[in-house]
């Protein structure tokens, strides 16, 4: 299967003035991109280009992923994941540090490994993972994990 996507994020900008942390970018996305899958049975592989286009004068970048995974049953599955992103060299002056932290977002480099897990029943279903960056220039390399709730239609 090919697919051709094109995604928007917005500002996610969030500070936590006590700690210091900022997570998020202070500017607006467009990710256009296009992946291709293939599916063996109940394993499947797929991989994904793609831009990612900001304003603020923040850098634009490349973004890749690799997805290995495999269905248990009807309802489990288990993914391993590569991932990368690398932004243009020239990039233009931004206002991209964030306040307490003096931490640069515009030019986030970073290679990186994620393993996740779900269950779904019917049209839900809750999956579970944890990334981290084994490479990481002006991003956080720590383990992070994540839950996210899904639904099909």
């Amino acid at each position: 299967m090919v697919s051709v996507s094109l995604m928007a994020s917005l500002n996610s900008t969030d500070r936590n003035y006590i700690s210091g942390l900022q997570t998020g970018f202070n500017s607006n996305a467009i990710k256009p991109g296009a992946g291709v899958m293939w599916s063996y049975n109940k394993a499947w592989l797929q991989y994904y280009l793609g831009a990612e286009i900001r304003d603020n004068n923040y850098a634009m970048a490349l973004i890749s992923n690799l997805e290995y995974g495999f269905k248990f049953g009807d309802a489990f599955y288990l993914a391993a994941q590569a991932y990368m992103r690398f932004p243009e060299p020239g990039e233009n002056d931004c206002d991209c540090t964030t306040t307490l932290t003096a931490m640069y977002n515009s030019n986030q480099t970073y290679v990186g490994l994620g393993l996740k897990g779900g269950y779904s029943y019917k049209a839900f279903g809750i999956n579970a993972g944890l990334n981290t960056a084994f490479f990481a220039k002006n991003a956080p390399a720590q383990i992070a994990p994540s839950i996210s709730l899904q639904y099909k239609y």
